[in-house]
């Protein structure tokens, strides 16, 4: 047993030194006044003083020593994790593959009985998922995970520091590579809280494969006959910088489209093919990548697509209590696009309505009352007056509908209603959960806009002019009427387009904002003024804007929500395209009024095989989820059918494309600056793959043998210490009572 004394003041030791100084002084002046004349008794009294505050101070310095009990007993613990991965079964380390190298300088008989002297040494591996390693199998070739399995370094790793105990260590031998989405920083920070030494040894060089990966998705969740759309391409391509190839796409096996690509030195390239179709129909397409030399993998050069291809119309209605430039200018942009059925109801005077109807049925023309009623609209724009047309029973209806049916709303004019009238008033405690600010004020300013982050990405100002990006558009725009002053932006509210802060105090105000509400979306616009985007046409660049905006906010509001135009049923996947193995999620979506259907959701697979899909539901109703898994490579088709007690619901079908996951053999540069830093966050060390040797000097100097914590003692947490001076202080004072001096 080891004692080492120090000193750890309570107080600055010059506060001490100083407090003990002023306190002398005083006894000594004491002395001089009261303690003098009593000759060497007072000379005595005086000397237990000092002493008494010499020994305080001596205290106050924290006089104090650390104890250390003698080494624990228990052996350290040393696991050490081999990556098995396919990767590791490149040739890239002095002529011979990764893990060939790992297991003859790393894991050879010799290396680990020098080992097994400083720790018991437990060995792993991993690929897809940890597994025990015995050592016999160390003695011929390891067998390497498929090309196509993922390897989850990070999970791995994780699972392995949650089975050892506190303080030991962790060796890998990896060359980084991590094909899941699990973040490397998750274990670093499980290896840290546990005090457990991650060493790692990066095997491997920088070294690209020859490959190409190609991409291919349809640009429009739903295209419309004789309405242009894209097939967006995406060629993800190493080793390939200055090489050429073909492109070619074809539809139902004949070539529609051909180019050749030229490969630079970004590793990725992005292709836009337009396509059009005159009829509604299904579609289908493959798109074609040629070889290069020296090629992994061509499996990955080619895919196919479905196209569906619709002949339906939109269902739009437009209530306007206060008729305005603003909604007539709407209803006129909507009615010259033929894909929208529009409804316009608007009150003229308290016993007069104007009624048209375009595209649509005769008898659509009546104000919705129920939730069924709204829900025959795919979406529902409000202007001003809704008080002089709704009660606050049809407005609650109208709420349910966006919530539970997925039906989208649209303020055209900012506030739909007057909150200073009684009718007002009531609709206001129904709808205000459905505008994004709170408080506007009925005051207007004009003021330009610009689009914010998020708009400038936004489908809804895409190609609003042909020779202006979205930026420059608003330059040329006039000014829009926004409300003075609101109180507060919602939580979840995004805004696209804000007003310009021309620096009079007044700031950046919201225009034109989009919120989710339930199923349902709500975009509003806060002001007035839109109109005037008619009247812009002072260039050729902003001719149609007006139109083209609202055709694009309808598009994309119904289109949005995943239900094609008049279906009553849907089915969404959370991912058209992923890797054998990754899971996806199925949303089957109905707004069928009449009652909640009974869905039967199967799954086929490539092979012809048919699986029937569980379906729990989701919050908030009108929704189920399912979970699948593709296990083979190929088309997946989900087909979702439905039946309510009156009816059967015309059926749906989305597909999925799974595809073989070659990043195994394609990308197989080491990642040696990840293990690297794995290493540093958990206070490890990265060791040269040369230098096996290392590994036992870096253990033997942490002593894995793990010693007891040290304990600290004061001089002041001895009773003995503070009966002392407390003796001290009473004889003191009994002295001078004897002597009639206190």
């Amino acid at each position: 047993m080891s004692v080492d004394f120090e000193l750890r003041p309570y107080f600055p030791p010059w506060l001490v030194a100083g407090a003990g100084v002023l306190l002398l002084a005083l006894w000594a002046y004491a002395y001089r006044t009261s303690l003098r004349r009593r000759g060497l008794v007072g000379f005595g009294l005086l000397g237990l003083r000092c002493l008494f505050i010499l020994a305080l101070c001596a205290l106050l310095l924290g006089p104090s020593r650390r104890r250390a009990t003698a080494a624990h007993s228990e052996r350290a613990q040393l696991s050490i994790l081999l990556d098995t991965s396919a990767s590791m079964g490149v040739r890239d380390v002095a002529g011979e593959s990764r893990v060939e190298y790992a297991q003859r300088v790393w894991l050879a008989p010799e290396r680990l009985q020098a080992l097994e002297r400083q720790a018991d040494v437990t060995l792993y591996s991993f690929d897809g998922q940890l597994a025990p390693l015995k050592r016999e199998r160390l003695a011929q070739p390891l067998q390497l995970g498929a090309a196509d399995a993922q390897t989850a370094l990070a999970s791995s790793l994780s699972a392995l520091l949650a089975a050892t105990a506190h303080g030991q260590a962790v060796l890998v031998l990896s060359d980084g590579h991590d094909t899941t989405t699990t973040p490397i920083e998750q274990a670093a920070e499980l290896a840290r809280s546990r005090r457990i030494a991650v060493h790692t040894v990066a095997l491997g060089g920088s070294r690209l494969q020859t490959d190409l990966d190609l991409h291919a998705s349809v640009a429009q969740n739903y295209l419309f006959a004789r309405e242009p759309g894209n097939l967006e391409l995406r060629i993800l391509h190493s080793g390939a910088t200055g090489e050429r190839t073909k492109l070619r796409v074809l539809q139902d096996g004949k070539q529609v489209h051909a180019q050749e690509i030229v490969f630079d030195a970004q590793g990725a390239l992005s292709i836009k093919v337009p396509i059009e179709h005159a009829q509604p129909g299904t579609y289908a397409y493959t798109v074609e990548l040629g070889s290069i030399a020296g090629e992994v993998d061509t499996r990955n050069n080619r895919q196919q697509l479905q196209l569906r291809v619709g002949d339906g119309r939109l269902r739009v209605l437009l209530l306007e209590g206060q008729p305005f430039w603003d909604t007539k200018f709407i209803a006129t942009a909507l009615r010259r696009d033929d894909r929208i059925e529009l409804t316009q109801i608007s009150r003229l005077r308290a016993d007069k309505y104007s009624h048209n109807v375009t595209r649509a049925e005769a008898d659509a023309s009546k104000l919705p009352e129920s939730v069924a009623d709204w829900s025959r609209y795919d979406v529902v724009i409000l202007g001003r007056g809704l008080e002089d047309m709704i009660s606050r029973t049809t407005a609650d209806a109208l709420r349910q509908s966006i919530e539970q049916q997925g039906t989208q709303l649209v303020f055209a004019r900012g506030r739909a209603y007057d909150p200073r009238t009684p009718h007002g008033e009531a609709l206001q405690q129904t709808l205000q959960v459905l505008e994004p600010v709170s408080g506007p004020s009925s005051e207007l300013m004009r003021r330009p806009a610009q689009l914010s982050a998020a708009g400038e990405t936004h489908p809804l100002f895409q190609r609003l002019a042909d020779k202006l990006s979205a930026g420059e558009l608003f330059e040329g725009l006039r000014p829009l009427d926004l409300p003075a002053r609101v109180d507060k932006l919602k939580a979840g509210v995004s805004v696209l387009l804000r007003s310009v802060d021309v620096g009079d105090g007044t700031g950046s105000g919201p225009l034109i904002t989009l919120m989710g509400y339930g199923r349902g979306t709500v975009l509003s616009v806060l002001g007035e003024g839109l109109w005037q985007w008619k009247l812009d046409v002072q260039s050729d660049g902003l001719r149609g804007v007006h139109d083209r905006f609202w055709s694009n906010a309808i598009r994309w509001l119904a289109l949005g929500s995943g239900f094609q135009p008049g279906a009553s049923l849907a089915l969404n996947i959370s991912r058209q395209q992923v890797v054998v193995g990754q899971e996806i999620e199925l949303d089957a979506s109905y707004r069928d009024a009449a009652g909640e259907p009974t869905l039967e959701l199967d799954a086929l697979a490539p092979d012809g095989e048919r699986e029937l899909l569980a379906l729990t539901a989701a919050p908030g109703g009108g929704r189920k989820i399912a979970h699948f898994s593709p296990s083979q490579a190929g088309k997946y088709r989900f087909v979702l059918r439905a039946k309510t007690a009156e009816r059967a619901l015309p059926e749906v079908d989305a597909e999925l494309i799974a595809e073989t996951d070659l990043r195994e053999l394609t990308q197989t540069d080491a990642q040696a600056a990840t293990l690297a830093t794995l290493s540093a966050y958990s206070h490890g060390k990265a060791l040269s793959s040369e230098r096996p040797e290392e590994l036992l000097q870096v253990l033997q100097r942490e002593q894995l043998s793990v010693a007891s914590p040290e304990r600290l003692e004061y001089a002041w947490d001895h009773v003995w210490v503070m009966l002392a001076l407390l003796c001290w202080v009473s004889s003191e004072w009994v002295l001078r009572r004897q002597w009639g001096l206190a």
